[in-house]
């Protein structure tokens, strides 16, 4: 008779993660390397409800950029155990970057709720939050992220940009112009400070910026449009011609591009 058809289905279940377990151990980090991916496989092949293979099969293929595969992962995790932060996390983030807002935002409400002093997860959720126009609960949460990391200059620039949507310009200048000089090289920072300084009528400042965000990214429609329209109101004709045919140089079929063209006297 097999040893399998000896002993009950449960403990065969136990001898088996027992075995599992024993494996994992050999190949422990501690000793310089995780266990082989091999081993997850044949984990979640065996059962698919094996959330931590699940989850570091997730780990891996994100890592790898492979984030379809990745996805799959961590809903399996999720569905084993809906309330693994680890495995909310991973979600969300790769539901983020492949366009799955409504996941993604689940996801990120897992995290919070059971990992609330995860100041990633909250900056995340503002961000998606905002893109929704759900203005007030987006700027709940990037506060929530600054007063947990007060150097993520991401959710500082987030909070400013929230601001300056509801209207609250003097509140946020503080916030974008950190956000800028902490990130002299992003081009959103610049071009969202611009934005508020044209608001502002800081007119110098805000060509300034949108010339900079042009230099960071050239394919920035907004930051051309803005460039342009604000040197055609405020007697810089020359300066707008001079830039307008840049900008068609090197998008000759932009549409706002043309649209601008027409409106020169």
């Amino acid at each position: 008779m097999k040893l399998r058809e000896l002993i009950s289905y449960a403990n065969y279940q136990l001898w088996l993660f027992a075995g599992l377990g024993a494996l994992l151990w050999l190949f422990a980090p501690g000793a310089g390397r995780g266990p082989p991916r091999a081993v997850y496989e044949w984990a979640v092949a065996v059962d698919p409800g094996f959330a931590l293979g699940q989850r570091v099969l997730g780990d891996l293929d994100e890592g790898q950029h492979r984030d379809v595969e990745a996805l799959d992962h961590y809903r399996a995790a999720r569905a084993a155990e809906p309330f693994d932060h680890s495995a909310c996390m991973g979600q969300g983030r790769v539901a983020q970057r492949l366009g799955h807002a409504d996941e993604a935002l689940d996801a990120f409400r897992c995290v919070t709720e059971h990992d609330p002093a995860n100041a990633e997860a909250h900056g995340r959720l503002a961000a998606l939050l905002q893109r929704k126009g759900e203005v007030k609960p987006a700027a709940d949460e990037f506060r929530r992220a600054l007063a947990l990391d007060p150097e993520d200059d991401q959710a500082r620039l987030g909070l400013g940009v929230n601001l300056a949507m509801s209207g609250r310009l003097e509140e946020a200048t503080p916030l974008l112009e950190t956000a800028a000089s902490h990130r002299p090289n992003d081009p959103d920072a610049t071009f969202n400070l611009g934005l508020l300084y044209r608001r502002q009528g800081k007119v110098s400042g805000a060509l300034g910026l949108f010339q900079k965000t042009i230099e960071l990214d050239p394919h920035r429609t907004p930051a051309w449009a803005n460039l342009v329209e604000l040197e055609l109101t405020n007697g810089g004709a020359e300066q707008a011609r001079e830039h307008l045919k840049q900008w068609l140089a090197l998008e000759p079929q932009n549409p706002a591009a043309q649209r601008l063209a027409n409106q020169l006297p």
